[in-house]
């Protein structure tokens, strides 16, 4: 099982990595095709718009296998032991 999540992991993460690499030169054509030429093209701001929606769901999903995501925990803290082992 720890070698599926381990594949997972790295899957998500090079899905990130390409969408971000797309991303990144879909921008910087756009830029210089604009500035340099009078036009751009006309669908890389979508493109790139949901390339970035990807790249936060999947890091969202990295978050949660890696159980880093930030969290507040007043209200945990405030309950009493049996209350802490609920919500855990």
């Amino acid at each position: 099982m720890e070698q599926l999540t381990r594949g997972i992991k790295r899957l998500i993460g090079l899905a990130m990595v390409g969408a971000m690499l797309v991303m990144v030169i879909l921008v910087f054509t756009n830029v210089v095709l604009r500035y340099g030429f009078g036009s751009g093209i006309a669908a890389s701001e979508e493109i790139v718009r949901h390339l970035f929606v990807w790249v936060t769901f999947l890091g969202a999903i990295l978050g949660v296998i890696e159980g880093t995501h930030i969290g507040v925990d007043s209200l945990i803290n405030a309950l009493p032991e049996t209350g802490r082992k609920i919500c855990s």
